[in-house]
């Protein structure tokens, strides 16, 4: 099999850039400032490049990137990547220079590996390296890529997919997958699969890692086959000759056009484990005796098994085709403090005011609010997405909540984000779904929460159409099952709250009686 891999030309003018001696280039790497990452690492992807340029055996190329630059970059790829954790989009331009030095230094390690792969397989069989351990490193590099893309919500690389079947492909081709000391690379590939079949851009912060654990323990469960039978359920389609993840397929098997690049990837253990889990969990099983981490005991990590089941199981398709609007420009305010604002505005000057800094509800929490115009990318059965026109607030996040109206005579339709693409610095793409009709602002506190006071809410009244109860949203925090709180509206209620039914980091939606 003939490699094609992406890799930098050769260039001997860059030599004097990077230390070909070991000692040497041991005390360098060790000396370098520990406490500024963005430096450090700066200065260990310029050494790297000039050494990726240089002909060099490779065995020789292999002892520089395990030996030194591997160890030396992880560290400072990790530091950079701190920094990125819970950063609200759209990125400050200090993150965002961060997140792509941390994605320049990866794909630099990549170029290394991919040249001692290219340059072993012209070797004879005789002098050739052990390629198993290469390959892994390989991959591993290529998926901390795209978490890192995920994690920020960015497009991933172009060619990256393509790459990374090629080295599956190269790995069966070669009959070292059936080896138990080379098994680790399929489950590795595995688990790179069901990070992306995860819906990452659909994730809300802090869920990512969750999921790469969870996936590291299922990926083992899985497999991949090119000769699937007609009971094989739930069944991803792989096509190895393409630049993108794998997808579902729910034709029937027979229906899908066979080639030699197409393979089928089978979840169906992972999915009964995570059903098993699931339902232990909600009866009141200890995570520890799942073998699960504690933060499996909570509500949110339950909601995030049951969303994983579903991407890893049968996956909803878009049954209506999205549309261009007529007029693609639409109002949006974000948070809920903005939003009970906004539904108790009766005016269009009444809105245009609460976007004053001197305007504030409740008044001793001292937060402006954001209310600004978008464009409409397009529109579906189920919501809209949505582009930034100015400067987009510097807190966008998957599940925040958010109102949107295209007409100032229009009442404000209710929406969650549902997912984020984080275009550049300056710019963000969003995808909204709505919420039920005719909410209205009122007050809620719960005295056992803890939070402690008087809070904004969304009612929802009973619609008989939707064969929907009467729901609250409050901010995250507020639920607690059958636990009394007080509903203020014109008078004060006492209300139970019952079912959850939508949690995320920034509120709670349940029904109430």
């Amino acid at each position: 099999m003939v490699l094609r891999f992406t890799t930098p030309a050769q260039d001997i003018s860059l030599a004097h850039l990077t230390e070909m001696r070991p000692k040497q280039l041991q005390a360098w790497l060790s000396n370098l400032h520990s406490s500024n990452p963005q430096l450090a690492a700066q200065a260990i992807l310029t050494a790297l490049a000039a050494l990726n340029r240089q002909p060099l055996s490779s065995e020789v190329r292999l002892n520089f990137l395990t030996a030194y630059y591997w160890p030396a970059a992880e560290v400072q790829i990790d530091m950079l990547q701190l920094q990125l954790s819970g950063s609200m989009l759209p990125l400050s331009k200090k993150i965002d220079a961060h997140a792509r030095l941390a994605q320049e230094l990866l794909i630099e390690l990549t170029y290394g590996y991919k040249l001692v792969l290219i340059d072993n397989a012209k070797l004879t069989l005789r002098t050739q390296l052990d390629i198993a351990p290469v390959v892994y490193q390989l991959l591993t590099i290529q998926q901390r890529i795209l978490t890192l893309c995920y994690e920020i919500y960015a497009p991933v690389p172009i060619g990256i997919w393509a790459e990374i079947h090629q080295e599956f492909e190269y790995a069966t081709q070669i009959n070292f997958l059936e080896k138990s000391s080379a098994a680790s690379i399929l489950h590795l590939y595995q688990r790179t699969l069901l990070i992306a079949l995860a819906d990452p851009y659909h994730l809300m912060q802090g869920e990512l890692s969750l999921v790469v654990d969870i996936s590291r323990v299922l990926a083992p469960l899985c497999n991949i086959t090119q000769h699937p039978s007609a009971d094989d359920t739930p069944l991803f389609l792989l096509d190895l000759s393409l630049d993108s993840p794998p997808t579902m397929d729910k034709r029937p098997i027979n229906d899908v056009t066979r080639d030699p690049s197409t393979r089928f990837f089978n979840t169906h253990q992972a999915v009964q484990q995570l059903i098993t889990q699931l339902t232990q969990l909600a009866a009141g099983v200890a995570p520890v005796q799942l073998g699960l981490p504690n933060i499996a005991g909570k509500t949110s990590y339950r909601f995030l098994l049951h969303r994983l089941i579903l991407s890893w199981d049968n996956p909803p398709t878009r049954r209506f085709n999205r549309h261009l609007p007529k007029h693609n420009d639409i109002a949006l305010g974000l948070g809920i403090r903005t939003i009970h604002a906004l539904l108790d505005a009766h005016t269009p000057d009444d809105a245009n005011s609460i976007t004053n800094p001197a305007f504030f509800t409740p008044a001793p929490s001292h937060r402006s609010h954001y209310l600004a115009h978008w464009e409409i990318i397009n529109i579906g059965a189920q919501g809209h997405a949505l582009r930034n026109k100015t400067v987009a607030p510097s807190h966008i996040k998957v599940g925040e909540l958010i109102s949107i109206r295209e007409q100032n005579d229009e009442i404000w339709q209710l929406c969650i984000i549902k997912w984020v693409k984080n275009i550049n610095t300056e710019t963000v793409e969003i995808g909204v779904q709505r919420l039920p009709p005719n909410a209205r602002g009122v007050q809620v506190f719960n005295p056992l929460s803890p939070i402690k006071t008087m809070q904004p809410g969304i009612l929802f009244p009973a619609n008989a159409l939707l064969n929907q109860p009467t729901l609250l949203l409050t901010p995250h925090g507020m639920y607690m099952n059958n636990v009394h709180m007080e509903l203020i509206t014109v008078t004060t209620h006492t209300i139970k709250p019952q079912h959850l039914i939508m949690q995320t980091q920034s509120f709670d939606l349940f029904e109430i009686s």
